[in-house]
Formats: C-alpha cells, structure tokens, sequence
C-alpha cells in the first residue's frame, strides 16, 4: 500500500473523503486555487533548475565561480527576473478558472507573488541540492511517497522547503502539528541518508503582506528531534492500520471538519448533502459516469494525436 502525506492528512480529516479520493478514485473539479498553485509551483521548478544548469556549466569553464566551489554560498551572478517571469508564462494552466476576468486576475497576483519573492532572495540564490524531488521510501508494510518541493545545502545540513500560495498563515503551534514536513524530513532521511538540519514553510502570499506597518511572516523554519521524528512514525503505522481496518469492514466514517466546505464530494457525503440515500446514490452514479467519460476523452484524445 502507498501512503503520501495528502493520503494520510486526508484520512486524519475524513475517512470517508480518504475513500472516495484513494479507494473508488472518483474524479475531482478543476480549481482556480489548484491550478493557480500548480503554475507557481513549476514557474519557482524551471527558474531554479536553469540556475543549477547555469552554475555547473559555469563550474567547468570559470574555476572563480563561488557557486561550483561551494554549493552552499549565493549563486555570483543571479538570473534575471525576466526568467522567473518567462517560467509562469510556459506552466501557466487555464483550467478552474470561472472565465477570462478571473483567470487574468490570477495571472497578474502571480507575476506580482514572484516578483516579490525575487526582490526577496535575489542575493541568496544558489544551485538546489534538489528540485521537486520524488522520493518512493519502502517502510514495513507501505511505501511512502511524494515530491518535496526544494532541497538546499547549507553549511548545518539540507534544509527542506515547501511553498504554500495559500494566503492563510497557520499559526506557530499548527504548523508544528503539521505532519507534511515531518515526513518529508523522515524521506530526506532515508533517502540521502543525512538528517535534515531545518524544515521550512515559504508562504509565498500570505495575507498581512501588504499591510502598512506589519510585517510579514511569511518564512518559518524549525528543526526535529529523534522522539518528533520516532512520532510521526508511529502516526503513519497507525493511519496505515486504521485504513487497512476501514477496507476490511468496508466502512469509511464521514468526519465533519473545517474543511468540508471545499470538500468534492459533498454532494454524496452523508452528512453534508442533505439528501436521501436514493439521491445521494443518484449522485454517485454521476460522479462514476464522470470517472468513466473522462478516461473516454483521454483515450479519444491519445488516438487523435497519433
């Protein structure tokens, strides 16, 4: 079994929406916030692999360069705004977007997201230990898997980084109880054989940015310890057992939380839709037909572009 931390926050949350997502696999919308993430994400993917690409072509013609001396100091000679910029342009993705107002309104916070964040680092950049890394680890009975957005090198050790577009800025206390860096730093570990020095959360927009007189926190780094690490652990064997439990009995409880309002499934959610039980079942055959048609197009699409 594979178990990702959007899998595992996800059964946290509601088993029943972990079912639908994992289990039946039933298809999802397009969203504006989705997509607007997506594209951020992949422009800050793009600038930073030129920017190793760059230094290890510079490393084997300028013996001077800093950067191919020593990974952990700032790249000499940063790429130009204009690159960051050029990146959103070629990952930009239309879909979610309710028409062509909101999807320029989108675009325009996005160059104005990373020309702050380049004003804000452009005297640090350096070559990535690694980008968008995709890590397959082999625990006792499941694999855990994922992408971590950025990997550094500093002179402690690898520092892990995740970007969230999100405006909301959880507060000190949520974001340790978070387990999304955690297991990445459980990952990293395993993976590279090295213990992360420092996890980080770059809020890349968050809300109190732009208001006079606040500043704005919108970096937080920390560090684990063994017994945090020793935790997170024992937390993915008990998620792992509870899911394997839910599958046998076939019954995967519906858990109202804060965020059900966001939820896919509401329509057939017994305890967010308001329905009867022959109309939620009504909506469940849609939901399938959706499944089916969509897997339809895709191979219709594929036979077109041969």
């Amino acid at each position: 079994m594979k178990l990702s931390y959007s899998s595992v926050s996800t059964y946290r949350n509601c088993p029943l929406s972990y079912k639908f997502y994992y289990v039946d696999w039933l298809p999802t919308f397009p969203k504006a916030a989705l997509s607007f993430g997506q594209s951020i994400h992949a422009a800050l993917r793009d600038f930073y692999q030129e920017i190793k690409e760059t230094a290890k072509k510079n490393s084997s013609t300028d013996s001077n360069q800093l950067s191919s001396v020593n990974p952990t100091l700032p790249f000499s000679s940063p790429l130009p705004l204009e690159r960051l910029l050029f990146y959103l342009r070629l990952n930009w993705s239309s879909e979610g977007y309710k028409n062509k107002g909101e999807q320029t309104e989108y675009y325009q916070k996005g160059e104005q997201i990373l020309k702050t964040y380049y004003e804000e680092n452009k005297y640090s950049f350096k070559p990535p230990y690694a980008i968008e890394e995709r890590f397959e680890i082999n625990f006792d009975g499941f694999l855990l898997t994922g992408v971590i957005d950025r990997v550094d090198e500093t002179d402690e050790g690898l520092e892990i980084i995740d970007y969230k577009t999100s405006q909301f800025v959880p507060d000190e206390q949520e974001i340790r109880s978070d387990l999304q860096l955690p297991i990445y730093h459980l990952a990293a570990e395993k993976k590279w054989s090295s213990k992360p020095h420092r996890l980080t959360l770059y809020f890349l927009n968050p809300s109190n940015r732009n208001n006079p007189g606040e500043k704005p926190k919108y970096k937080y780094s920390f560090s684990l310890e063994d017994s945090e690490v020793k935790k997170v652990e024992e937390i993915l064997y008990q998620t792992l057992e509870a899911i394997r439990r839910d599958k046998e009995r076939n019954h995967f409880e519906a858990r109202p939380n804060k965020f059900c309002q966001w939820c896919d499934f509401k329509l057939i959610c017994p305890e967010q839709s308001g329905e009867t039980a022959e109309k939620i079942e009504e909506h469940l055959h849609a939901f399938q037909r959706y499944k089916s048609l969509k897997k339809e197009l895709k191979e219709i699409e594929k036979q077109l572009s041969r």
